[in-house]
């Protein structure tokens, strides 16, 4: 996989700093039960959320935008990556060693709606920016 590809579909940003601001939050959330069960907790999310929140993110990105009415790109972008990241990070600390995967999984919830639905209102506003521009700028090509 080349690098320019890789660009395309993984969003590195948005893949180290969710993993070190999750893995924070769920170590925290399961702290009460010990050091190992919190640091497994923390572990399992740190790398999940590397791994995987870099090419969900760039999903929301291209769900929002494809030629869609501006609230339904971002509904769209908000809530298919939304709905997926719970029930991936849900079913992952269901797995033994998280003591407490529902309150784990619901900050990781919170902030994944909010975190999409910036991302996706930011993508279609450039883009209808953008289409703004090709407007002013073909009116004044055609005009010389």
């Amino acid at each position: 996989m080349s690098l320019q590809l890789l660009k395309q579909v993984f969003d590195l940003k948005s893949a180290v700093i969710g993993s070190a601001l999750m893995s924070i939050i769920v170590g925290l959330v399961n702290a009460g039960h010990g050091l190992t069960p919190a640091l497994t907790a923390a572990g399992k999310q740190a790398l999940y959320t590397f791994f995987v929140a870099g090419f969900i993110m760039q999903l929301c990105r291209w769900l929002a935008g494809r030629d869609l009415p501006p609230v339904k790109a971002i509904f769209s972008a908000t809530l298919l990556p939304t709905l997926l990241t719970v029930f991936l990070v849900y079913n992952l600390h269901s797995l033994k060693g998280t003591p407490e995967p529902l309150w784990s999984t619901l900050p990781v919830a919170v902030i994944c709606l909010v975190s999409f639905f910036l991302v996706s209102r930011a993508v279609v506003a450039e883009q209808a920016d953008a289409a703004a521009e090709r407007l002013s700028l073909k009116g004044v090509k055609d005009y010389f």
